[in-house]
C-alpha cells in the first residue's frame, strides 16, 4: 500500500489526495470514510484505467463519480496490468491451487512475474522456488507465458485467462473464462483475436 504521489508524481492532483491509495503497482483503492455513503468522487490520474467491477475502460486526469454501495469499495485497474487470481477456496500460502486465472487488462503492454514457493520454509533461500515471467503486448494482442525458471519444477498447471472489458469485471467469477491452456514450463503464445496458442 502506498500514497498515490509514489507513482503519480507529476501530478499535481494525486500529490494531494490522502483518502486513495495504490495497492501495489496496479490496482487504485478509494475508502469510503463516512458513514451512509453510497457514492463517492475519485480521482483518476492520467492514464487509461478500469472499473474492477464492471470491467469499463476510462480516461484518466479527471474525477468521476463512483457507486460505493456496502459490499464494494471503489477499486480501478490500471491498462497493461495482469493481475493472477487464485481460486476462492483457497485460503494458506502453502495450498497448490488446481488453476490459476490471469485477468488481462489491455490498453498498453503490460509485465507480470508469477511467483511460486512451499510457502511454508527458507527453501526458496537455495532456489527452491518458481517464477513464470508474463507479458501483455498490446500491439499484436499477444499473452507470452515465458519459460519458467527456479529449481522447483512444474508439472502441469490449469491457467484460465480473461480479457477484461465493458461488462466483464469482477462479474466474471460465475462466468467461463474466454481461454484456458495447460502450462508445463515452457513459452506459450495466446493471441488475443484468434484464441491460437503456440
Amino acid at each position: 500500500m502506498r500514497p498515490l504521489v509514489m507513482d503519480f508524481r507529476e501530478d499535481p492532483i494525486a500529490r494531494s489526495i490522502d483518502d486513495q491509495y495504490m495497492f501495489g503497482p496496479s490496482i487504485m483503492v478509494s475508502p469510503i470514510t463516512s458513514p451512509s455513503t453510497t457514492e463517492r468522487e475519485v480521482y483518476l490520474p492520467r492514464g487509461l484505467w478500469y472499473n474492477f467491477w464492471t470491467g469499463e475502460m476510462l480516461a484518466g486526469g479527471k474525477w468521476i463519480m463512483c457507486e460505493a454501495p456496502l459490499d464494494r469499495i471503489p477499486l480501478h485497474v490500471r491498462a497493461g496490468s495482469i493481475i493472477p487470481m487464485n481460486p476462492p477456496e483457497i485460503s494458506r500460502a502453502s495450498e497448490k491451487p488446481e488453476w490459476i486465472e490471469l485477468r488481462i487488462y489491455g490498453g498498453l503492454n503490460g509485465r507480470f512475474d508469477l511467483y511460486n514457493d512451499d510457502g511454508e520454509t527458507y527453501s526458496y533461500e537455495d532456489g527452491d522456488y518458481s517464477v513464470i515471467p508474463i507479458e501483455w503486448r498490446e500491439r499484436d494482442q499477444t499473452l507470452v507465458i515465458g519459460k519458467h525458471f527456479g529449481k522447483q519444477r512444474i508439472q502441469s498447471l490449469m491457467i484460465r485467462i480473461v480479457w477484461v472489458e465493458r461488462g466483464r469485471g469482477s462479474d466474471i467469477d460465475a462466468a467461463e473464462p474466454d481461454q484456458e491452456i495447460v502450462y508445463r514450463g515452457d513459452e506459450i503464445r495466446i493471441k488475443r483475436n484468434r484464441g491460437e496458442n503456440q
